[in-house]
């Protein structure tokens, strides 16, 4: 949140697992942000991810999607635990005590980049990605679609029950990215900024 905050220069912003949208809204009041586009596939979450944006009176810096982003366009599943939306995963990893609801959500692939930021290309983008153990197939499609070129950073998260971080790793830099810096001590649970 710092970081964004703090950024300087003319920036865009793109929030993949927004949740109710705090990393959209400080990228979008730092007076340097150009725009932000976030996806949401979960409705409530989404619902309340508006009314955010509404609040804080920076609609018209934003585009918010009701839709996750993969490598495969269609209908899926996502498990929404009732104590905690945040927590959403198209992986149904909870057990019965958590009470997980299924919710059909759209998903789109790489191909929605050709309708985003479509002005002021030469502004750096700044990525943050959250998707609940999906990351790097995220990371993935921002590299196939040919989009991770305007991608000057990306936070995301990582769960070593789920991903490989070093994969991640070796994927950005074979793309450019040359610094990672890990945020929080946990060794499984933890965060990377990973910048150019």
């Amino acid at each position: 949140s710092e970081h964004l905050k703090s950024k300087n220069e003319e920036f865009a912003f793109l929030d993949i697992g927004a949740y109710q949208g705090l990393y959209t809204i400080l990228a979008a009041k730092n007076v340097n942000c150009c725009n932000a586009v976030a996806f949401e596939p979960v409705r409530n979450t989404f619902e309340f991810f508006k009314s955010n944006v509404q609040l804080n009176d920076i609609e018209d810096k934003c585009t918010l999607i009701n839709k996750g982003l993969g490598k495969n366009a269609g209908k899926f599943n996502i498990f929404v635990p009732e104590e905690d939306s945040g927590c959403a995963s198209l992986n149904n990893h909870f057990d019965k005590s958590e009470k997980a609801i299924a919710e059909t959500i759209e998903i789109v692939n790489g191909k929605i980049f050709d309708t985003l930021f479509t002005t002021n290309t030469a502004i750096p983008i700044v990525c943050k990605i959250d998707v609940e153990g999906r990351e790097q197939e995220i990371i993935e499609t921002l590299v196939e679609h040919n989009f991770i070129g305007r991608v000057s950073e990306i936070f995301f998260e990582v769960d070593t029950k789920w991903l490989d971080a070093d994969a991640i790793e070796n994927l950005l830099r074979s793309v450019g990215f040359k610094e990672f810096k890990k945020l929080g001590n946990g060794a499984v649970h933890y965060d990377i900024l990973a910048s150019r």
